[in-house]
């Protein structure tokens, strides 16, 4: 029998302090719609956080699942399964990219791409050391994936980090070339969107120029995908929307639906750099989970979704733009598909609003530079948009 209380004070005793979640306890839910079990229902524009990209409780995804589910969960890497191998097939079909490594999360695909790079330049006996990193990025929680995030309120706890790092600023083509000509660098990891710092949108030009620099002075590039990637900015990857090709990417969160699942994908001699013993995972590309996005990896590749998911993105930025000419506290609005930020001014804190929107029925959550994310399940209609504008502009209306 379901018990709140309870089930607050477990929370309490049980659980470590890392998070500090709502007294909301999660029950169900359908489409872009949560709902908690005191039979309250919220539109869920965090689409927890970027990983729940065909919804919640979808048809084709919960068949998949079940279906797995009775043949078997999990296996060692000692043995082959047919969902990793099928998954593997399918997210390197229509690419640049020859093989893929399975994880368990974002930060785990960080941490094997970061390997694979170091690897190989360590073959190539090249005496550079560095990899450059932008500031503000970011890359996930383990150690060398934390070492790689250009955001001190993350890493200031666990110091010292590794120092294989060079911070330079996000858009700075000056700055990039200049840290790309040093010898000591072999690589560069970057965001095409850095989300977590707020939705900050490069323009395509200064993308088109790092590609060409990084060409120019022979360095790998690998692009984290983990929040951008599998549909999410209305590309499959958003690397190619921006005109990148890069050595090695990373991705996860939206690419099982919700089951844990990271990937990373590298091409050419990288790809061939990790040999039997070099990395490994446990549960990593295990049955229950690949299956799961094997389903979508098919459904966002299929006819008219990724057109589907730019139209109601631009839809979204046109009805934020409405209320920005409605609001002067607003500041911008930013994105690309169905990733959106829309920034506030000084004079208005977004954290301090996330709790107005969730008594409004409405999961939104602010993130960077004082900056409502906007990332939404892929699925989410223009009905749901039209609504969630709708509470946004009622709590703006009381400011």
């Amino acid at each position: 029998m379901y018990d709140k209380q309870k089930l607050l004070e477990y929370h309490g005793r049980y659980l470590m302090k890392n998070y500090s979640p709502y007294p909301i306890i999660i029950a169900g839910g359908q489409g872009a719609t949560l709902f908690d079990g005191d039979g309250n229902s919220y539109l869920d524009f965090l689409g927890g956080i970027a990983v729940n990209s065909l919804g919640y409780n979808n048809k084709e995804l919960i068949k998949a699942i079940n279906k797995q589910s009775k043949k078997i969960l999990s296996c060692s890497n000692y043995f082959l399964n047919e969902p990793a191998i099928l998954l593997a097939r399918e997210l390197i079909r229509g690419t640049h990219f020859d093989r893929a490594f399975f994880c368990n999360s974002g930060t785990e695909a960080a941490e094997a791409a970061l390997k694979i790079v170091k690897k190989y330049n360590n073959e190539k006996k090249t005496g550079a050391t560095k990899i450059i990193s932008f500031e503000n990025s970011f890359h996930g929680r383990t150690m060398g994936a934390l070492s790689a995030t250009g955001q001190d309120k993350y890493k200031t706890p666990f110091l010292p980090l590794l120092d294989d790092f060079v911070f330079i600023p996000f858009g700075d083509a000056d700055r990039l070339e200049s840290a790309l000509k040093s010898k000591e660098t072999y690589a560069l990891i970057t965001e095409c969107i850095q989300g977590e710092s707020g939705v900050i949108t490069p323009t395509r030009e200064y993308m088109s120029k790092l590609s060409a620099l990084v060409k120019k002075h022979k360095k790998l590039l690998i692009v984290d995908e983990v929040q951008t990637g599998v549909g999410r900015t209305g590309d499959f990857f958003a690397y190619s929307g921006f005109g990148l090709k890069p050595d090695v990417i990373f991705t996860a969160k939206g690419l099982a639906g919700g089951l844990p699942i990271g990937a990373a994908l590298a091409s050419g001699e990288l790809a061939e750099t990790l040999q039997a013993g070099d990395h490994g995972t446990t549960f990593g590309g295990n049955p229950m989970s690949a299956a799961a996005a094997l389903t979508v990896v098919k459904t966002i590749k299929g006819k008219g979704f990724l057109e589907d998911v730019t139209a109601k993105g631009d839809y979204l930025k046109r009805k934020l733009l409405e209320l920005k000419s409605k609001f002067s506290f607003i500041e911008d609005v930013r994105g690309r598909g169905l990733i959106v930020g829309l920034e506030l001014s000084k004079d208005v804190a977004a954290k301090d609003l996330n709790k107005k929107f969730l008594e409004n029925g409405l999961i939104l959550l602010a993130a960077g530079n004082n900056t409502l994310r906007f990332v939404p399940p892929l699925v989410v209609s223009v009905q749901e948009i039209d609504a969630a504008c709708g509470i946004i502009s009622r709590v703006f209306e009381k400011i």
